[in-house]
């Protein structure tokens, strides 16, 4: 049996970029970390065009595809996320990044995505993957949004320690 695996893409952005992107490199390091297959594509380097993009994710067939959202890059991550959708098969699709984790019930319904994961994924990406892949309820898994029939359901959240009751370092502990 193989093991399942997630196609991470960063779309092409309407910014200026010439580095790779690190949060989705850290990401699929998480990933691979969990014990889960990684295919990895930075569409804001230029590297692949959009058809050839579906025709990879046609052939291996990823359970998964993650796609990391930047207000830059929305228009075009829209258009993948349409894209997807028109696989021949019905991958879930994982949406992530700073533009969804300020606007997550509307990320479900604007991008059709099953899962949205808020904040910083390193956790919570693995952690939603492995609770899909055993059954489940990924209600549980922290950060993480999800989809009912292209409506948004905000778990309940934890209760967030409070930064003021944490010491300042101080001028000499910076």
């Amino acid at each position: 049996m193989t093991q399942p695996s997630i196609a991470l893409i960063y779309p092409p952005t309407n910014a200026v970029t010439v580095m790779p992107s690190l949060g989705i490199g850290y990401l699929a390091g998480a990933v691979r970390q969990a014990g889960f297959g990684v295919h990895l594509y930075d569409l804001a380097r230029r590297h692949l065009r959009l058809r050839d993009l579906y025709r990879e994710l046609a052939d291996r067939r990823p359970e998964y595809v993650g796609l990391s959202i930047t207000t830059p890059n929305y228009v075009n991550a829209r258009r993948i996320a349409a894209m997807i959708r028109k696989l021949p098969y019905k991958p879930k699709v994982l949406l992530g990044g700073p533009h969804v984790s300020v606007y997550p019930e509307e990320a479900v319904s604007e991008f059709g995505g099953d899962y949205v994961v808020i904040r910083e994924a390193e956790e919570s990406l693995p952690n939603l993957m492995r609770a899909l892949e055993n059954g489940t309820d990924p209600a549980g898994v922290h950060g993480v949004h999800y989809g009912v029939n292209g409506h948004a359901v905000t778990p309940r959240r934890r209760k967030r320690r409070s930064t003021t009751s944490t010491r300042s370092p101080g001028p000499r502990g910076i």
